[in-house]
């Protein structure tokens, strides 16, 4: 039994890390459609990261790679995450979690449970 929860874990571990995270980045940009470059994040970054600040003089979107994310919304500053490739293509807030982040989640678990 413990064997096959190992087996479960490494390809859960292997279907998330085959490849790395892929997000939209620019900087500074006053429209998502100038937003469209993508970048391979490296395998810290789990998250793609949109910050889109409001002012007096227009919109300034900032999209990336990020190792840590934390949804927020302020008057002026929209900060939204998700974890899934090419997720960030608008400045939609919220967080959206990816089946490799659950994969992982679980084969964790497992793996906890069966050096107990």
């Amino acid at each position: 039994m413990a064997a096959l929860k190992i087996a479960l874990l490494v390809t859960a571990l292997c279907a998330g890390t085959a490849s790395s995270l892929k997000c939209y980045s620019c900087t500074s940009q006053s429209n998502n459609a100038n937003c469209k470059t993508e970048s391979s994040c490296n395998i810290y970054e789990l998250f793609c990261r949109t910050n889109v600040v409001s002012s007096s003089t227009g919109l300034s979107i900032t999209k990336s790679c990020a190792t840590a994310c934390v949804p927020s919304s302020t008057d002026s500053t929209t900060v939204s995450c998700c974890a899934s490739d090419l997720c960030n293509v608008s400045g939609t807030p919220g967080v959206k979690y990816s089946s490799a982040l659950l994969a992982l989640s679980l084969g964790l678990v497992l793996l906890k449970n069966s050096l107990q």
